[in-house]
């Protein structure tokens, strides 16, 4: 009978050996040593990236330096052509533009390199992030098997034990049922707990995306139009229009003789950053710049305030008054039209 009794038992514990918690995966090593050598290629890349992102930053950096000189070479040859005109001197203006209109225009596309090796350089850090990630779950799941095969151990000897000692085995039995129920409970909490973090950093991800989302939207959606002089059949013409804005700003320019306004040090700016100039301070708190506009849509900065340029096709490449009234700091009113819509020698006459 007594043999009977240890022969149940040992039955017993055999078959909670014999759970599935205690199975091995030997593929999760190969597993992380794949996603190793992947990070490793992921590096490699970003490193190359990231030289070539820095090399066209700084070619970036010397052209634009270049345009600034090229753009001074062509205000003094300005300078010295209306001291003493001669054809020479004309041609020599000529050229000095050229260089100026080629460089500009090759800047678009150094800028365009520069913005896709930076965004490239992102994608290699998303997918560095995602198989970093997938490294540390296989990790976690060989911490978890180290586990199974400790506790497995432990069952192993003191199977060995209840051989020679079957007095206590009962009450080892039932001190291994409950370790072996803690341990379970202890990796589940742990998983459980693993899957709450991994679900709180992708939802706080996903948050900071949208915020971001919505407060790129609210910009767009808080920049105010800039005025741009359209034709309208039922009202002025562009050149009636743009003749009109002059004269505005020539009455206020007027009207504030005697009075003094500080002026302020204000740049037009592109929504990357490139700097088009700084404003001519009139007075009056009125500035002015003149650029060439080489995109139909297009949106500037002037200090903290935004404004969205649009301009036909067939204007592009003119050159553009911008108007700038800052008497009411709050709501600064921008305007911009073609040059050649007005005639400043009339204007200056009357």
């Amino acid at each position: 009978m007594e043999n009977t009794y240890k022969s149940l038992l040992i039955v017993a514990f055999s078959l909670l050996l014999a759970s599935p918690a205690w199975a091995q995966n030997s593929s999760i090593s190969q597993e992380v040593a794949k996603k190793e050598q992947q990070v490793a290629a992921i590096q490699s890349e970003m490193a190359s990236v990231s030289r070539k992102a820095n090399a066209s930053q700084a070619k970036l950096d010397a052209y634009n330096a270049d345009i600034e000189k090229k753009k001074q070479a062509l205000a003094k040859a300005k300078a010295n052509y209306a001291k003493a005109p001669t054809p020479e001197g004309e041609q020599f203006v000529n050229n000095a533009a050229k260089r100026v209109e080629l460089a500009e225009l090759g800047l678009q596309s150094r800028v365009s390199a520069v913005s896709r090796l930076r965004t490239k350089e992102a994608e290699l850090n998303s997918r560095l992030a995602t198989v970093n990630k997938e490294i540390s779950r296989l990790n976690n799941r060989v911490q978890s098997q180290q586990v199974a095969a400790r506790v497995k151990q432990r069952t192993d000897n003191l199977k060995t034990e209840m051989a020679q000692t079957t007095g206590v085995l009962e009450q080892r039995l039932a001190a291994l049922e409950r370790e072996n129920n803690r341990l379970r409970q202890v990796a589940e909490a742990e998983a459980i707990r693993r899957q709450q973090a991994d679900r709180q950093a992708a939802q706080a991800l996903t948050a900071q995306k949208q915020q971001a989302l919505a407060e790129e939207l609210a910009e767009e959606k808080a920049a105010k139009e800039a005025m741009i002089l359209k034709s309208d059949p039922n009202s002025l013409s562009p050149k009636e229009r743009a003749t009109a804005e002059m004269a505005r700003l020539q009455s206020i320019l007027a009207s504030s003789q005697g009075a003094t306004a500080p002026a302020k040090k204000l740049s037009l700016r592109s929504e990357r950053g490139f700097n088009f100039g700084r404003f001519e301070y009139l007075g009056a708190n009125q500035y002015r710049i003149d650029i060439v506009v080489e995109n139909a849509t297009a949106r500037y900065r002037v200090g903290n305030k935004g404004y969205r340029v649009k301009v036909s096709e067939a204007n592009l490449g003119q050159e553009f008054i911008f108007l700038y009234d800052l008497r009411d700091n709050d709501n600064p009113r921008l305007v911009a039209f073609e040059k050649a819509l007005v005639d400043e020698s009339n204007l200056a006459a009357e």
